[in-house]
């Protein structure tokens, strides 16, 4: 045992130089940032992009009262949290042993948001894995879609009302044009 406490004594001062110096330091933070690195692209790789038709159910459902993260799984079986955090307006921050993350190749692709959250978690971090509880609202692209959408359903439904419209005069045309017919023959056989 002498000899183990022995070793430490002697060679614990170079280490605890080596833990010391900057270079050191620089390597280990380093490795840190490539790990959160690796970790943040496979977490991107799960995302996928979410069709018109998708994104317009998800804001039908938080317009009829289903805004839950468990509510767009149900709308979106597939649904995960790489995409939801892709389609937020808002942005997580730096966590416990994370890095800030900057888009060095060029500007950031100007992409389309529609939702946030109805209160931000605290724990908004990257690689935020989103909770069945957490809530959102439309932003404003959102309530833009929305409002489109709407009248777009004021418009099928008066197409609708003008078709059941039409329909009804045609058919009291016919009728009207049966009728002319009938009392014309009958003119015609009593003088």
């Amino acid at each position: 045992m002498a000899d183990l406490k022995d070793y430490l004594n002697q060679y614990a001062p170079g280490i605890n130089n080596l833990m010391q110096n900057p270079f050191y330091q620089d390597a280990v933070i380093q490795q840190q940032k490539n790990i959160f690195q690796d970790k943040l692209k496979s977490y991107n790789k799960k995302r996928f992009n979410l069709t018109n038709k998708e994104i317009d159910s998800l804001i039908l459902s938080i317009a009829s009262g289903k805004n839950t993260y468990k509510d767009f799984q149900d709308v979106i079986p597939a649904m995960n949290s790489p995409t939801m955090c892709y389609y937020l307006i808002d942005k997580p921050q730096v966590g416990p042993n994370q890095f800030e993350t900057y888009n060095l190749i060029g500007p950031n692709l100007p992409r389309s948001t529609y939702f946030q959250f109805e209160e931000v978690p605290e724990d908004f971090f990257y690689l935020y894995e989103f909770k069945p509880t957490d809530t959102f609202i439309l932003n404003i692209p959102g309530e833009n879609r929305l409002y489109e959408l709407q009248k777009e359903q004021e418009s099928l439904k008066l197409t609708q009302q003008s078709i059941s419209s039409a329909n009804a005069a045609v058919f009291w045309a016919k009728v009207s044009v049966i009728i002319s017919i009938s009392l014309f023959v009958l003119g015609k056989l009593l003088g």
